[in-house]
């Protein structure tokens, strides 16, 4: 399937039918006789199949037209067409489109989406056209096709305007694997592979006592997927490791090359904290994507799917509607646009992204509430503009990251921007604010592990972290920065009631006044006040340095 006419309401120069091109790539002649072509809804599931196709001979470099039989051929006569009795429409909400021989085995698949248009609103009248016609393995980002820029609006039965005649030698990638029951696993790849190699069991195996899987069967209608059959069942919380051979092979023949790994284990019930929202991007460049970053920081395998976000109480909600084993201590990012946030940011491991409908979220303040599908509530976070750095020349485009996962999500001085030298935001992976220090003693109520700070924003001790442990609940607690000669410059406190024992302060080493204190050194001052007649107060010193 070389190209696609599915929106004919409008012409550009193109018969107003829908219609699909085929293109023989391969060096023999090739008899469609009973040839189907079929469509597959992406929100139903339904398929609609053409009639048999009649008789005909796609010789070696050729192309067709297949269009649905009129009164008369609605092409120009240089076009070579094949008309048949009855054609399926393409859906333009989405469709898997499928060519099956005589047998009813697929030749080739093309997922069709409106959102592949270079420009979705000027799609009217246009093809969507294969770039590379030597790799129609589909990506599935689908980044092998493209809009038509023929002044015609496509190219029936020629060489296509977006043609790009280059060689596809991407490798194949395994990239999630989701334990459908506990003798079954569903492997996901990046390519459309050889179903051969693919119906190959002898290269599926799993450690940990499961071994080598005794049926792969490649699955309709990419081939993208695998469903494996193992020899005995997986055990609830054990990890495991699947292993794919490197002599696996897409449909061009490229290998692995090497020995694909990926880490699953079966899903364990949530509980309130499991996942945690580790990063946030809701403020993006003009045109750029949302995205949410979460946090897996329990022991357990988790499965995303049917995983809520929400805006507020009764604001907008996006689902995750993939299957999606998430590791312990692993990242996972939704995004509203994986491929711009690739394009934006570095991104650790861009299979760890999932396209998703981030809720649009304020600005300056907003609730972020993550939760399951049986409504339990595993995070919640309520930001404001003030929890970024005081000293950005911009907000848009940075990221608000997590300090410490073990750290309360309501509290301010737990969140702090992503840094300059990170790009600002590390979707996929360690976020570069992130640090876990050791609460001190009770005893000592307050520690200052890095005394000296730079706040330049290159994502190394960017800000003063002051931990605090008191010895009960309740203190009311006024905490204020001091020059070397005694004047205030920032008040970081004020009868502020700490409702937890441990916890922390934040300075990013700017004044009252919004500005950048000096380079120097500074005291901070804390007095800790308790409804009972306790009181304690306590001064450190912490220096405000940077680069000449």
């Amino acid at each position: 399937i070389n190209e696609i006419f599915a929106d004919p309401k409008v012409s550009l120069g193109l018969p107003e039918i829908e219609f699909i091109e085929l293109y023989n790539r391969s060096d023999k002649t090739i008899s469609l006789r009973d040839y189907t072509f079929t469509n597959k809804s992406l929100d139903s599931g339904s398929e609609n199949s053409s009639s048999p196709f009649p008789f005909y001979r796609l010789r070696p470099g050729n192309y067709v037209v297949v269009y649905e039989a009129g009164l008369t051929n609605p092409f120009k006569e240089d076009v070579p067409t094949l008309a048949v009795a009855e054609m399926p429409g393409i859906t333009n909400g989405g469709a898997e489109l499928i060519l099956r021989n005589r047998d009813g085995a697929n030749i080739n698949a093309a997922l069709f989406q409106e959102s592949l248009y270079n420009n979705p609103s000027e799609a009217n009248g246009r093809t969507m056209e294969l770039k590379n016609s030597s790799a129609p393995c589909q990506v599935l980002n689908g980044t092998n096709w493209a809009q038509s820029t023929d002044l015609t609006g496509g190219t029936p039965g020629k060489v296509n305007s977006t043609n790009e005649n280059i060689t596809d030698e991407t490798l194949p990638d395994l990239i999630r694997a989701y334990p459908v029951t506990n003798t079954s696993v569903r492997l996901f790849f990046s390519k459309a592979l050889d179903e051969s190699f693919a119906n190959d069991s002898s290269l599926y195996v799993v450690d940990n006592g499961i071994g080598q899987a005794i049926k792969a069967t490649a699955e309709e209608s990419f081939f993208h997927s695998v469903l494996l059959e193992l020899p005995n069942p997986l055990q609830p919380a054990t990890r495991y490791t699947l292993t794919v051979d490197g002599s696996m092979q897409d449909c061009l023949g490229n290998q692995i090359g090497m020995f694909d790994n990926y880490t699953f284990g079966l899903p364990q019930p949530y509980a309130t904290a499991d996942i945690i929202i580790n990063e946030i991007l809701f403020n993006p460049e003009t045109g750029g994507a949302r995205f949410v970053e979460l946090y897996n920081r329990s022991d357990k395998f988790l499965d995303l799917d049917s995983l809520n976000i929400r805006k507020g109480l009764e604001g907008a909600t996006g689902t995750v509607e993939i299957p999606y084993i998430l590791p312990p201590d692993d990242y996972v990012v939704l995004t509203t646009d994986p491929i711009d946030i690739n394009n934006r940011y570095t991104v650790d491991n861009v299979y760890k992204m999932i396209e998703f409908d981030v809720p649009s979220f304020d600005d300056r303040t907003d609730t972020v509430i993550l939760y399951t599908t049986n409504a339990i509530i595993l995070d919640a976070l309520r930001y404001d503009g003030t929890y970024h750095h005081a000293l950005l020349d911009r907000e848009d485009g940075v990221s608000l990251e997590r300090i410490s996962p073990e750290g309360p999500s309501d509290d301010r001085s737990n969140w702090h921007s992503a840094s300059e030298k990170a790009g600002y935001a590390t979707p996929t992976y360690i976020n570069s604010q992130h640090y876990i220090g050791e609460f001190p003693e009770s005893s000592n109520f307050i520690t200052i592990e890095n005394v000296t700070f730079s706040p330049d924003d290159d994502g190394f001790e960017d800000f003063l972290l002051i931990n605090y442990q008191t010895d009960k609940p309740g203190y009311v607690v006024n905490a204020k920065i001091y020059d070397a000669n005694g004047r205030l410059v920032r008040e970081v406190a004020q009868n502020e009631l700490l409702d937890i024992q441990a916890g922390n302060f934040k300075w990013d080493g700017d004044t009252d006044a919004g500005v950048k204190a000096r380079f120097g050194i500074y005291i901070f001052y804390a007095e800790f006040i308790h409804p009972d007649g306790d009181a304690k107060v306590f001064k450190e010193n912490c220096v405000v340095g940077g680069q000449f």
